[in-house]
């Protein structure tokens, strides 16, 4: 009892009350603890089902995005061919052209041998080669313009369909 009777009797009381007042606020200090540890549980399921739904949201958007892009490049597929087919087919009737002379039949007349010209046949040739070269540059250069043109429009119906 050392220790004990070193305290005044009139400080038990005040001792008492301040034990009381702690005991309270411990017990205040746990409750507060225990509403915001509610309040943090149901805030992450609130940022849980956000995150789930946005996931949900963004599979969907990326599954359109890719149904888009497979049709147009199903699309970009089917002009090429199409461009390609008729290309071909060009490229056939100037083949069937250059079969043909550029010159029409000689005159039953004209046999002579003091001309001062190519022979017909050189020329004919030659002009068939030159014409032949001119069309194939042309038809490379429609190519080239009708990939670009397949191009931009497969771009613009994607982009169209992104706005849907």
């Amino acid at each position: 009892m050392g220790f004990m009777a070193l305290i005044p009797a009139w400080a038990w009381r005040w001792i008492a009350i301040a034990a009381v007042a702690a005991a309270a606020g411990g017990w205040c200090w746990l409750l507060g603890a225990h509403h915001v540890q509610r309040e943090f549980d149901d805030y992450k399921e609130q940022v849980k089902l956000a995150g789930d739904k946005q996931a949900f949201l963004t599979a969907e958007t990326i599954k359109a995005h890719q149904a888009l892009k497979e049709i147009s490049d199903a699309e970009a597929q089917t002009a090429a061919a199409e461009r390609d087919a008729a290309v071909m087919r060009v490229r056939q009737l100037v083949q069937a052209g250059r079969n043909r002379g550029f010159l029409p039949a000689p005159a039953a007349g004209a046999g002579g041998s003091n001309r001062i010209c190519f022979a017909r046949g050189e020329l004919d040739r030659n002009l068939g080669e030159a014409v032949g070269r001119i069309s194939n540059r042309v038809i490379a250069l429609a190519q080239e313009g009708q990939r670009g043109v397949d191009t931009a429009v497969v771009c613009r119906e994607w982009a169209k369909g992104l706005a849907r």
